[in-house]
């Protein structure tokens, strides 16, 4: 079973091309930014109440989906700074998703 931290997580994001967005209903969003712009069909979200120290292994793998990754292993690595900005985006480019 696969979990990471929250904070990782949302430093990773942020240091990735993703803006921060805080809505209503305890969510935080992150939004992928292209040349400075919001790109909304590649967004994902994290709940701010509940035992939210740690992502799951569930969460992470939604994570991924959301972010039109082919896997959690990618998200992790791309989290990790293995997987960069631009493999992220010419990956979406390739499978025509931007």
């Amino acid at each position: 079973m696969t979990e990471i931290k929250r904070r990782k997580v949302e430093t990773g994001l942020r240091n990735k091309g993703f803006q921060r967005e805080i809505a209503p209903r305890d969510h935080i969003w992150y939004v992928l930014l292209i040349n400075g712009q919001p790109e909304p069909r590649i967004r994902t979200h994290m709940s701010m109440g509940g035992h939210g120290l740690v992502i799951h292994d569930k969460n992470i793998k939604n994570m991924s989906l959301e972010l039109r990754m082919d896997n959690k292993k990618q998200f992790l690595n791309y989290i990790h700074c293995h997987y960069k900005y631009g493999e992220y985006i010419d990956d979406l480019q390739q499978k025509e998703i931007i």
